[in-house]
């Protein structure tokens, strides 16, 4: 980021995936140097950000997966934005309580980002209907299952992703709920990788 000719910030200070979000940090650090606030703090602070939670919130483990709670996302603009944030293939978890959107706009990106989609909760079967010629695509009957579906896909150092594009009343009373429950399920099945859990 520059003012003129004189370097201010290196993007690369920015951890956080997806056009959307560089465009929100350019924005606020431009915002805060016309402000003459100290740069150098908020680059400081700016490199410890996590993001917001259940918006493409990366979840610290011990393993060597990269996982990601997109649970806010809940139509299919958001997924689009989702699966836009990354270079590296994807292990999609998508789905929910669909709000009559066609999923085939997302058929190019899910070919061009998506390895594999595990398809849950009531529009399951549209979703993989949709998406079945861009990539493999398998179901699961509940958030545990998809997660440990997800780990058995997995290699070191892939993106798994919850970025479910749909409303999540089918399975749970909010996006906050269902997120939280991925990232507990994350940390559960970390130490019981073989085990398939049954809910």
């Amino acid at each position: 980021l520059y003012d003129g000719d004189k370097a201010l910030v290196n993007i690369q200070d920015n951890p956080l995936p997806g056009k959307h979000n560089l465009e929100n940090v350019v924005a606020t650090l431009a915002m805060l140097h016309c402000g003459g606030h100290d740069l150098e703090k908020a680059v400081q602070g700016l490199k410890t950000f996590t993001g917001v939670p259940h918006r493409i919130e990366k979840v610290p483990t011990n393993d060597s997966l990269n996982w990601y709670n997109d649970s806010k996302s809940t139509n299919i603009d958001s997924l689009r934005v989702a699966l836009e944030s990354f270079d590296k293939p994807i292990i999609l978890i998508a789905g929910g309580e669909g709000k009559g959107a066609s999923y085939n706009n997302l058929v190019p990106l899910v070919s061009q980002h998506v390895k594999h989609c595990i398809c849950i909760g009531q529009d399951a079967p549209i979703l993989e209907q949709a998406f079945a010629a861009a990539t493999t695509c398998t179901r699961a009957d509940s958030m545990a299952v998809a997660v440990q579906a997800a780990r058995a896909q997995a290699q070191a150092d892939d993106t798994i992703l919850l970025s479910p594009g749909c409303a999540s009343f089918d399975w749970y009373n909010n996006f906050e709920e269902r997120g939280d429950h991925f990232k507990a399920l994350i940390h559960e099945t970390a130490s019981k990788p073989n085990e398939v859990p049954t809910s």
